[in-house]
């Protein structure tokens, strides 16, 4: 168990990481207009209360027990992980367990490709669909709902951050994964497919170690072979 100062000594480090992606994220993709309206409007629409505080609001109505599982992909993560696994304007990435959206803003303005948002929290969608309507950018769609029932037909990349997912919740998701189309790229933090599922249809292509907020961790990035 962490003691109260390893605790503080995270946050105060997860903080200056954030800080430092924030300026990086100014310096090296506001020069993209649409996605720099895009992330003003998303920022401004979570001044009052955090995303961290919804989701958390959201797991307590809930009754979970652990209702700290919020996280989001760093943007400069998100273009390290797709540049890593080939993502093209010809792509339709499913983000699952979106958040509030950004790194599907962020996909689809950077890479030019399709990108859909897939998360339960209703909030999240709203305030995203919201977003996307005031910018001209059509290439963007948002769903609210479940991840291990929701359509993936159209999917060419799936990115599933889903580290503070249960067994049986990524079992469920591993298996829906099997049924897809031959080629389709499935890309996932922590683990790969093979430790939910007996007959593997998926190749590892890659794996390599990625930044986040609270530290390092192993991306597997897979591929349908059968």
């Amino acid at each position: 168990m962490k003691s109260i100062g390893e605790f503080l000594l995270l946050a105060a480090l997860s903080r200056y990481r954030n800080f430092r992606e924030e300026r990086w994220i100014k310096k090296r993709y506001y020069c993209h207009f649409l996605f720099q309206r895009a992330d003003t409007l998303l920022k401004q629409s979570y001044c009052k209360q955090s995303p961290y505080k919804i989701s958390k609001q959201h797991f307590l109505s809930r009754g979970a027990q652990d209702v700290h599982v919020y996280g989001e992909t760093p943007l400069s993560t998100w273009e390290y992980i797709l540049g890593k696994c080939g993502i093209h304007a010809g792509d339709c990435l499913y983000d699952l367990g979106c958040g509030t959206g950004r790194g599907v803003f962020f996909v689809s303005a950077y890479f030019g490709c399709r990108a859909v948002g897939v998360d339960f929290i209703s909030s999240f969608i709203h305030k995203a669909k919201e977003i996307q309507r005031q910018i001209p950018q059509t290439s963007l769609h948002f769903v609210h709902g479940d991840i291990t029932t929701c359509d993936l037909s159209e999917a060419s990349v799936i990115y599933l951050y889903g580290t503070c997912l249960d067994d049986s919740t990524i079992e469920a998701l591993s298996r829906r994964f099997s049924s897809l189309k031959k080629g389709v790229k499935v890309i996932t933090v922590s683990y790969p497919l093979s430790d939910y599922l007996l007959d593997n249809p998926f190749a590892v292509k890659e794996v390599f170690s990625a930044k986040y907020a609270w530290g390092e961790a192993e991306v597997f990035y897979q591929e349908k072979v059968r």
